[in-house]
């Protein structure tokens, strides 16, 4: 597995759960009477460890983290004491540079969308890699707690979305996305919770992908563990090239 196929499978599980932005719809629909603390920042910066597993390999390489609130997401994948890759998301696109193949792959939103038939944006992205709330602006079905553990279901005749929330500490443990007809299945897990400031963050983040294609079934499943996090009001810097020699794809 190269370093290209890891992108996409990283890429893949963001674009998948963004794709479930568009079906959450009710006729009968209740408040939600649980709290989710969301993780707020003006800039935030982290070093991890980034393992992508299926049925043939494991791939392991390291990332590091910049973002933007609400502007733009930057991330360097590093493995063998190498700079491998850069991925840049901002408000309109998704862009790849593979210094190793020495090439670049640019995706609009726009076109994204169109292909999946569904909005995709920035937003949602950028609230599943900080374990924040999805849909915030969409109503739910069904709100049950217990003593440690709050479940707000969203569904209808495509999809059924369970958000799993920690009581404990008001943050998303949880999230598992199901298409009823297909039974394709996205669920991601967020543990491990320690302070970064005076906010709790997620250090462990895992993702596990059953999805049918026409070549057989697509079963991965995605770690993304935190050696560092951080928060500021500082400037930080998103150093992004591409050089004029690669390919654009």
């Amino acid at each position: 597995m190269n370093i290209k196929a890891i992108f996409f499978i990283f890429i893949v599980s963001l674009l998948y759960f963004s794709c479930s932005h568009r079906v959450i719809k009710s006729a009968n629909q209740i408040n939600p009477t649980i709290e989710i603390k969301d993780f707020d920042f003006d800039y935030f910066s982290g070093k991890a460890r980034l393992v992508v597993k299926d049925e043939k390999s494991t791939r392991e390489v390291k990332v590091n983290i910049r973002i933007r609130k609400d502007s733009v997401i930057w991330m360097s994948f590093n493995f063998i004491g190498l700079q491998g890759a850069k991925l840049l998301v901002n408000q309109d696109s998704i862009t790849f540079v593979n210094n190793m193949e020495k090439s670049c792959y640019t995706y609009s939103f726009a076109k994204l969308s169109k292909l999946y038939k569904s909005e995709i944006n920035y937003q949602t992205i950028q609230s599943l890699i900080m374990g924040n709330r999805i849909f915030k602006d969409k109503k739910i079905e069904i709100v049950s707690k217990d003593s440690s553990v709050g479940l707000i279901s969203q569904n209808d005749s495509i999809l059924d979305i369970k958000n799993y929330v920690n009581l404990k500490n008001n943050k998303i443990k949880r999230i598992e996305f199901k298409e009823l007809k297909s039974n394709n299945y996205v669920d991601v897990s967020y543990s491990d919770f320690q302070l970064v400031g005076t906010q709790i963050f997620s250090f462990s983040n895992k993702a596990k992908i059953l999805y049918k294609t026409p070549k057989g079934l697509f079963d991965v499943s995605i770690i993304l563990d935190y050696n560092k996090a951080d928060v500021s009001d500082k400037e930080l810097k998103f150093p992004f090239n591409i050089p004029k020699r690669y390919e654009l794809r």
